[in-house]
């Protein structure tokens, strides 16, 4: 499947005013976003206009079925719950998945009421969820594919998505899946045509990975190498078959990073190699339930405006 592109992941917090500051003091610059009709509210770290962006969300109307995978998730801890792909049609997306056997969800047409109080198109997206059967909650993995001319008319509001991060991050490089079942995930995801790069240690997780790339950013399959690991944890946390424990994000310098972090946070966290050069690694305690990679790739100094897979 072409066309997809590293888009957002959706991190539950409960209470979004406190998750905003935190954030801030990780050195990400959080803008206000809106309301969705069903009950739930956004705040984005965002990189680039049109760029990929991180989502915080919490609930403010709790009670309604279409949030129900929402509410349940927050009983169990923060952390990040879905990640999106950008796609260029919804429709199609849908019928390739069904055509390797997937129940879907979608398209679905959605949109947000910003604070302010300006009028929001009725559909500035359309979503494509994977089912789980009876199960209220959706396979981390969406798509998305914008309604591009209201899009356009929509982001002269947020001039702002485009003033840099104050510690660097300048690209939403990776979303990290966990999965119970590391050869049948891998079989499934390469049947939606991703490709893989790469295999990879990551000792912080415990874990193995693969690498699958995408036309912007990659995704990380993971697998935990230890019964009593971090990624086993988590997903007997949420009796779950796969989970999204983490993010990475490409920073101009690590070092800068951490200069830009409150000092109490910095002093915490300690720089190391990564997969894709330096890189330091915020804790779940720091990230609201989920793991930060920020890394510094080899002799790059420039920001880059659309993200490249890793090489």
């Amino acid at each position: 499947m072409s066309g997809l592109k590293l888009d957002h992941a959706m991190v539950m917090v409960r209470d979004l005013r406190a998750a905003s500051d935190d954030f801030a003091r990780l050195g990400f610059r959080v803008l206000s976003g809106g309301r969705f009709p069903v009950g739930i509210e956004n705040a984005i770290i965002p990189f680039g206009v049109h760029g990929p962006y991180l989502e915080l969300v919490s609930v403010y109307r709790p009670g309604s079925s279409q949030i129900q995978d929402n509410e349940e998730f927050l009983v169990q801890g923060e952390g990040a719950m879905y990640v999106g792909l950008e796609v260029t049609s919804a429709a199609e997306v849908a019928k390739r998945l069904r055509g390797v056997g997937l129940e879907i969800g979608g398209p679905t047409s959605e949109t947000i009421q910003p604070e302010g109080g300006h009028e929001a198109p009725l559909a500035l997206w359309h979503t494509v969820t994977i089912q789980h059967g009876a199960s209220p909650r959706s396979d981390p993995l969406f798509f998305t594919e914008y309604n591009t001319a209201r899009r356009t008319e929509w982001w002269k509001r947020q001039e702002e998505r485009g003033v840099a991060q104050p510690n660097g991050a300048q690209s939403f490089s990776s979303a990290w899946l966990a999965v119970d079942d590391f050869d049948e995930a891998l079989v499934r995801y390469e049947a939606l045509g991703l490709r893989r790069v790469r295999e990879l240690q990551l000792d912080w997780l415990q874990s193995r990975a693969v690498e699958l790339a995408l036309d912007r950013g990659s995704l990380l399959l993971l697998e935990g190498t230890s019964p009593d690991g971090p990624l086993a944890a988590l997903l007997a946390l949420h009796e779950s078959k796969i989970e999204l424990p983490g993010v990475s994000l490409e920073v101009s310098s690590v070092d800068s990073a951490l200069t830009s972090m409150s000092p109490d946070l910095a002093r915490m966290l300690e720089p190391s190699a990564g997969p894709w050069g330096r890189n330091v690694v915020i804790p779940p305690e720091l990230g609201h339930g989920m793991w930060v990679e920020l890394f510094e790739r080899p002799g790059r100094t420039r920001v880059v405006s659309s993200l490249p897979t890793h090489s």
